[in-house]
């Protein structure tokens, strides 16, 4: 549940001085692939070490990993698939349950979405459609939330969902599209509007809702009407927290070269744009990553335009966006930039693909306690022990990244509170509902 946002060319010699203090020098995993298609990270050997996974084309058409062997260093190429002829897109997921990561793919070409069991490192393929015409980009969410992992992907006009029966058995749902026929550009998956069921958003010529009511998704005429559409084609979608009120805003782009985000009222309907970049120059944009960088409670942007640059965003956590800090120019194709914690310092690493490389960040661990907020904690991170404070009575509930809960209506009095929380390390979301306002907060285990 993060997002973040973008801005404008016109730097100085400080702020350029300042992006390289944040971020560490360039890291190159493998040279000579300058065609990434999709990036993503999985701890693929369980040892609590995030690997990186690409899918690629043009000069090779595969899927294939690059394990993490700590203190910045990863292993050699291993191949996964290499019968594919166009994977554009991959994610990630347990979808049997085993304590196991597995991977997704679509493969534009061959119309395929294939399934990649991780048997104890070694992954298995067992193609799962090969049906979805011209498939571009795939999630993983638990759409019906009966505690196992789906599928939603999108095709050339084609919105698919692939509900898990819980031991990675999959059953196709195509969902009308509703409204003037459209092509699907971009996919994003969350809760738009607190009922505790992911809804779904895909960019085109409009950006078009699809409520989740109970896990059935079908096209949300009013919410999709009520986004305002003065941009053209939407290429990147992003749903997260702008502004800390709460409740998941909506990013996109225009045409691959400016960028806003819109309002949430809190009942999963977007407005007040508020533009972010335009016209942004030496180039449109290729990727966007949305994440809090710099550790100050606000989710910043990322992005890699198609003249080589990749850029940050800051956001100050109220959705007041930065002017562009340059962190590294490029001198070959990168389509893709992501981010992840690669050497569990608790921040979020950059990854990119020209060629494949990282940058690590350097931000310092912060404590962030304010008294603005309906309730604050502290440490954060933390191993175990919190505190926390209240202006009012009410029930605190705790969701893990993918989204699942994991504590229920833990009860807080007004004023100071502290409770001892086992969990594994990683990233969380806490939930504070008091009067039926819901506040909500990262929390990193470490």
């Amino acid at each position: 549940m993060t997002t973040k946002v973008f801005l404008i060319i016109a730097v100085s010699f400080l702020a350029i001085q300042n992006s390289y203090c944040q971020f560490g020098s360039r890291n190159v995993v493998e040279t000579g692939i300058n065609k990434i298609i999709d990036i993503t990270t999985v701890d693929i050997n369980n040892d609590n070490l995030q690997d990186i996974v690409v899918t690629k084309h043009f000069n090779h058409s595969n899927v294939s990993y690059y394990l993490n062997q700590g203190n910045a260093t990863f292993d050699v190429e291993e191949l996964i698939d290499s019968n594919l002829q166009k994977p554009l897109a991959i994610a990630s997921g347990d979808f049997n349950s085993d304590g196991w990561i597995d991977l997704v793919s679509v493969d534009y070409v061959l119309n395929q979405v294939t399934w990649y069991t991780n048997n104890a490192g070694v992954f298995i393929s067992q193609i799962i459609d090969t049906s979805l015409f011209l498939a571009t980009e795939v999630k993983v969410a638990d759409i019906d939330l009966d505690n196992d992992l789906d599928i939603v992907v999108i095709g050339d006009i084609e919105l698919a969902i692939y509900y898990n029966n819980g031991a990675g058995i999959f059953t196709k749902q195509s969902i009308p599209q509703g409204g003037d026929p459209t092509e699907y550009y971009a996919l994003e998956v969350d809760d738009i509007d607190g009922d505790g069921f992911k809804d779904i958003l895909v960019g085109g010529t409009t950006i078009r809702v699809y409520k989740n009511v109970g896990g059935v998704v079908s096209f949300d005429s009013v919410r999709t009407n009520l986004i305002p559409e003065n941009f053209n084609l939407s290429f990147f979608i992003g749903l997260t927290d702008c502004d800390n009120d709460g409740d998941i805003d909506l990013v996109s782009d225009g045409n691959g070269n400016s960028i806003r985000w819109f309002t949430n009222d809190g009942n999963g309907n977007f407005t007040n744009p508020q533009l972010i970049a335009s016209d942004v120059p030496n180039g449109n944009l290729l990727s966007v990553n949305l994440n809090d960088f710099d550790n100050n409670g606000g989710v910043d942007l990322f992005t890699i335009s198609s003249s080589f640059e990749l850029v940050w965003y800051t956001n100050d956590g109220s959705g007041n966006f930065s002017a562009p800090h340059f962190i590294f120019q490029g001198n070959s194709w990168a389509s893709k930039v992501y981010s992840s914690d690669l050497n569990n310092d608790n921040l979020a690493d950059i990854i990119w693909s020209s060629d494949l490389s990282f940058h690590l960040n350097n931000t310092p661990l912060q404590v962030n306690y304010q008294e603005n907020y309906d309730f604050s904690f502290y440490p954060n991170p933390t191993n175990s022990n919190l505190f926390i404070k209240t202006k009012a009575q009410g029930k605190l509930s705790i969701f893990n990244s993918l989204g699942q809960l994991i504590y229920q209506d833990i009860k807080l009095n007004k004023g100071n509170n502290a409770i001892e929380l086992s969990l594994k390390p990683q990233v969380y979301v806490l939930a504070f509902n008091s009067n039926n306002h819901i506040t909500k907060r990262k929390l990193i285990i470490k």
